[in-house]
């Protein structure tokens, strides 16, 4: 068992986590950046974020967007999400987030953004992309399915549907998507490359039943036109 003195209950708040994740995605910063001074991280990537983030975005590809050169966009999400900072840069701006929202006095919103920067800081100390977290979560879920195989094709589906609700999400253009058509044709090679190994397969008309498990997205409206859904009525 470890000796180390693990802090008092009381000692465990806001600034203690802050501290330690700070200290992490610094390590690993070094770590990824070994040319680079320790002091670097401060301002190659926590000062950036301070002056350049936008609270408003949210999904972790778009949030990293926003630090990327624009000669750079032109290479699409699936470069970016490739990145190995990427989960660095996303756990640092939902940090500069919590300490916004503290100041702010707004300590359930700062305690919101420290959990999701604590869970990237995490991802950044596993050395994971983005990318490599979505295929990662891909093969784990594909294994559950597999195990789980007798609990009815719902419960499949299901699954399914909840990669590709995160994937809408994540691969949203920084100016929206245009249509939930152009969400469904996005991801549908994903959504067939998913279901190669589960049970049962997208067969047929994959992309109407896509549009229609879309349609049904608790945040469909903030996703997608207005307009559209309206039609669908």
């Amino acid at each position: 068992m470890s000796n180390f003195p693990r802090p008092e209950r009381h000692e465990l708040g806001f600034e203690f986590f802050l501290k330690i994740a700070r200290l992490n995605l610094e390590k690993c910063y070094k770590n990824q950046t070994p040319e680079s001074e320790q002091c670097d991280f401060h301002w190659e990537v926590l000062n950036v974020v301070d002056l350049h983030d936008d609270p408003a975005i949210e999904g972790p590809v778009e949030i990293i967007s926003q630090f990327v050169p624009e000669e750079l966009k032109k290479n699409g999400n699936d470069w970016i999400a490739r990145s190995p900072h990427g989960p660095i840069i996303v756990s640092s701006t939902y940090l500069s987030r919590a300490l916004k929202a503290k100041n702010a006095a707004a300590p359930d919103t700062a305690w919101s953004y420290l959990a999701d920067a604590m869970y990237w800081c995490g991802i950044s100390v596993s050395g994971l992309s983005i990318d490599e977290l979505l295929k990662k979560t891909v093969v784990n879920t594909k294994k559950s399915l597999a195990k789980s195989g007798g609990k009815g094709k719902d419960g499949t589906y299901e699954a399914l549907r909840q990669y590709l609700f995160q994937l809408v999400r994540d691969k949203k253009p920084a100016s929206g998507w245009t249509s939930r058509s152009h969400a469904v044709r996005s991801v549908l090679k994903d959504a067939q490359s998913f279901s190669q190994e589960g049970t049962p397969k997208l067969v047929g008309k994959s992309s109407k039943t896509i549009d229609k498990w879309l349609a049904k997205m608790p945040d469909a409206a903030s996703l997608f036109p207005i307009r559209e859904r309206n039609r669908k009525k």
